[in-house]
């Protein structure tokens, strides 16, 4: 259900700092944030993440700095095949009193404290190597799965075969009178 992830972006920014004009700005984020995956159905998953790192930047002629950073959003991810989904995130990474030694070094004093935020949305497409695997969707890794081929909606006991609680030869996820009592002959969909 937990999720890690590590993330590196490099850019380059084009500031305007005043009279001097336009100033170019490296700046080399590294994050890693930690998410919980909330299933809804048998493909959807939405999972909020949080986590923290460094921010590094240098702008050419000052002394290069690197910050810490905080990292936090959601996302989701739509299953198209067993181990391949789609994916959307809403990420937003905040720097808490950003560049102070590159600002106070620029204007040769202290400077007012000032937190840099940078807002993330991305879409993409995931691959997923090795993990167990559920063919089936039934809940039930394959590893344990005595029934690995049980149909779509049926319900399932531990060992991943369908459950017929009243004996009647139809299982629960199809049987339309689950309580038929024991002995009755039942019809492809339960009912005596």
């Amino acid at each position: 259900f937990f999720g890690v992830e590590a993330q590196n972006s490099l850019q380059r920014l084009v500031t305007e700092s005043g009279a001097s004009g336009p100033t170019n700005m490296t700046t080399w984020w590294f994050t890693g944030v930690i998410g919980y995956n909330f299933q809804f159905g048998q493909n959807l998953q939405l999972f909020p993440v949080v986590g923290a790192g460094a921010a590094h930047f240098y702008i050419r002629d000052l002394s290069p700095e690197t910050d810490f950073a905080l990292s936090y959003g959601v996302g989701a991810k739509y299953y198209v095949w067993n181990n391949v989904a789609l994916r959307a995130d809403i990420r937003q990474h905040q720097v808490p009193d950003a560049l102070r030694s590159i600002r106070e070094e620029a204007t040769d004093g202290p400077v007012p404290e000032a937190d840099l935020f940078m807002n993330e949305v991305s879409i993409g497409v995931s691959y997923f190597l090795g993990g167990p695997k559920d063919s089936d969707k039934d809940g039930v890794y394959n590893r344990g799965d005595l029934c690995p081929d049980t149909p779509i909606g049926q319900i399932v006991d531990d060992d991943g075969c369908p459950l017929d609680t009243d004996l009647d030869g139809v299982p629960n996820g199809w049987d339309q009178c689950p309580n038929t009592p024991s002995g009755a002959e039942g019809t492809a969909r339960g009912p005596p």
